[in-house]
């Protein structure tokens, strides 16, 4: 009986095990969006930067308004979250492997749909040729001339120039692609304008290229790999909890963390600018106080000879009135004494202040 009683409750409790499963199952899918990434977090590629959204810093690796935003992501959604540079030619099949969960600051093309799916705009992109101030003034695509264009390998222009049948130079990479620009071949390239500005700023190339107006306009966007609806879902519900305040308070950050460029010149070469110019200042007042302190000196040594040649003058004035007082002594010895006296006054350095008597004969003049 024992036995019996012990089978049939081990049947009942696998019969509500079944059917709580079978319940749970109509249930609909939760919203939370801290369920459906793996425990480690989600991996967000960018293939290129886009200043000021993305931001390839040697030293404080991926920045830029994007960067900002994921960290606010990550905060308001608790799922961790890692940036990395990815290229073009290795995210499709980093993608497929699982290594890239996101990618970001990227344009679409009819390619990238193939293998995409994209989420709408967050910024309008204008793309643009750079060139070599020596090469005739460029106005667009038609006023090329034959001339060879450098692009981002894998990226927007590289497929805006083959579809334009124009011939172009690819490089994998953007260190690859400025140190062509800074060798000269080739004189013309093809990139989005803020990036040109920037880089070419930055390698100290912005007197050397200037850009034509948009010759195509585009949007940067976040995307998954095609289908992944789940993970499509889980990124905008996390986006959802970003406020149009919070989009506004980082994007006033980095309007005006970033030092505008001063003649074309990089944000160090304006900081090195400037430092000159506070060192020419502070030189030129150190110089101001020295010659001031030198002329006050020589001033005073002017005042000082003054003084000594006005002194001069009254002791020769005084010396010819007592001559001139004494010179008839057929008058009064009276009026004698007191021209006398009242020369040796005039004659004293400080006359207003010094009076003279001559007494002679017990009688004072």
């Amino acid at each position: 009986m024992y036995m019996l009683a012990r089978r049939r409750a081990h049947l009942c409790l696998v019969w509500i095990f079944q059917v709580a499963a079978l319940f749970l199952a109509t249930l609909p899918a939760s919203a939370d969006i801290t369920a459906l990434p793996p425990a480690t977090g989600i991996v967000i590629a960018f293939p290129e930067a886009l200043p000021p959204y993305v931001i390839f810093d040697k030293d404080r690796g991926i920045t830029g308004q994007r960067a900002d935003i994921w960290a606010l992501w990550s905060e308001r959604t608790g799922i961790p979250v890692t940036l990395r540079h990815v290229p073009w030619a290795d995210l499709p099949p980093a993608l497929a492997r699982g290594e890239v969960t996101v990618a970001d600051g990227v344009t679409p093309t009819s390619f990238r749909d193939s293998w995409l799916d994209f989420a709408p705009s967050y910024a309008a992109i204008s793309i643009a040729l750079f060139y070599d101030t020596h090469v005739p003034p460029l106005a667009d695509l038609s006023s090329l001339g034959g001339e060879i264009v450098g692009a981002a390998k894998n990226g927007l222009c590289e497929s805006i120039l083959v579809a334009e049948g124009i011939p172009h130079i690819t490089f994998p990479l953007l260190p690859d692609l400025m140190a062509a620009a800074r060798n000269g071949d080739p004189h013309v390239f093809c990139m989005p304008t803020a990036l040109g500005d920037d880089i070419f700023a930055e390698s100290g190339l912005a007197l050397h290229f200037v850009h034509t107006p948009p010759i195509r306009q585009t949007s940067a966007h976040w995307a998954v790999g095609k289908g992944d609806a789940a993970t499509f879902q889980m990124i905008a519900a996390g986006f959802d909890t970003i406020t149009h305040e919070d989009l506004t308070a980082i994007s006033d950050k980095w309007t005006y963390e970033k030092t505008p460029a001063l003649l074309s010149y990089s944000t160090a070469q304006v900081l090195q600018i400037l430092q000159i110019l506070a060192l020419m200042v502070l030189a030129g007042l150190v110089s101001a106080l020295v010659l001031r302190w030198r002329l006050g000196r020589a001033l005073a040594a002017r005042s000082a000879v003054a003084d000594t040649l006005r002194q001069r003058i009254r002791e020769q004035t005084c010396l010819h009135s007592v001559f001139a007082a004494s010179e008839d002594m057929s008058r009064p010895r009276a009026d004698i004494l007191s021209d006398v006296a009242r020369a040796l006054s005039d004659g004293w350095h400080s006359a207003s202040n010094a009076r003279f008597r001559i007494t002679l004969c017990n009688v004072t003049h």
